[in-house]
């Protein structure tokens, strides 16, 4: 039964990071301003197969250790970067901007499948990107309906929000 439903997991889990993938290289790119191709990677522990996973389950190991050592809570979602592994070679702007993307796929995603439009909160946004990357995040976030909040410890030029709340808290208070 586990195998049955760990299957299923894995299969979903695949069809839905192809679904961010096809959108993750456009929007990375809009709001980056930089073509390198940027994707999810989706790293199961099982390999696919029934009778080899049924093998795997049910190895000594995992009866000596008490618990699953495999299984879809196992799995991984690491970044790629123009072919580099996130821990690899990730600047912290470039693994910012792209946690950004990914937010903002995942979002396209419930808003086109579902009808949803959640509230997207985006902590420190501007910190370490650049002015050029700012601005076309600005712009970006500008086209959206969603109810968004931002904190920043600088408002950045050019900022255009007529129906925003900027509220500044100074020594604790909201000034």
């Amino acid at each position: 039964m586990f195998i049955e439903k760990a299957h299923a997991i894995i299969k979903k889990r695949s069809e839905f990071v192809a679904s961010v993938n096809t959108l993750l290289a456009e929007l990375f790119a809009r709001i980056a301003g930089r073509p390198e191709r940027w994707k999810l990677r989706y790293h199961s522990s099982l390999q696919g197969d029934p009778r080899q996973d049924a093998q795997t389950l049910a190895r000594d190991r995992e009866i000596q250790a008490g618990h699953a050592l495999y299984g879809p809570h196992h799995d991984d979602f690491p970044f790629e970067f123009a072919g580099r592994q996130r821990e690899a070679l990730f600047s912290q702007g470039e693994f910012r901007i792209s946690l950004l993307a990914l937010k903002l796929a995942l979002n396209e995603l419930l808003v086109g499948r579902a009808g949803l439009r959640p509230v997207i909160i985006l902590d420190d946004l501007y910190s370490e990107l650049d002015a050029s990357v700012g601005e076309r995040v600005t712009e970006y976030l500008q086209g959206m309906t969603n109810q968004i909040f931002i904190t920043t410890t600088r408002i950045p030029a050019g900022l255009q929000l007529p129906d925003a709340r900027i509220m500044e808290i100074r020594e604790g208070r909201i000034v």
